[in-house]
């Protein structure tokens, strides 16, 4: 699954700055790199408890997906490196912040909302 990862970041690649953004599936199937995510915890709760907490919050019915954004691609066959994930949502932050609360993040913030237009 890493060479599919790396294969999607590079496709996002457009040298503009944007940190890529992939699915749950893409980042955390094959991957026991606790380094990947949450690696500034001291009690890490493991690759597979990130992964289940982020299915379930996608899974809800306010919830249109959640997504892992790569902040570093290290090479050398490490697994890339996410300090964050996006939930799309149209549940405020509090909601959501309790639903990782597990994961022990270090801040939820709601940066932006999506707004849709809509045609038919």
């Amino acid at each position: 699954m890493l060479a599919e990862l790396l294969t999607e970041i590079e496709r996002q690649d457009e040298g503009d700055g944007r940190e890529p953004l992939v699915s749950l599936e893409l980042f955390f199937e094959d991957n026991d790199d606790h380094g990947s995510i949450g690696g500034n915890l001291s009690e890490h709760p493991g690759v597979p408890a990130f992964y289940a907490t982020l299915r379930r919050v996608r899974d809800r019915a306010d919830v249109t997906d959640v997504l892992v954004g790569i902040s570093v691609v290290p090479g050398g066959g490490e697994w890339p490196f996410s300090d964050r994930v996006q939930v799309v949502t149209s549940a405020p932050a509090g909601d959501v912040h309790a639903w990782v609360a597990e994961l022990v993040p270090d801040s939820v913030a709601q940066k932006a909302r999506a707004v849709t237009v809509w045609w038919g």
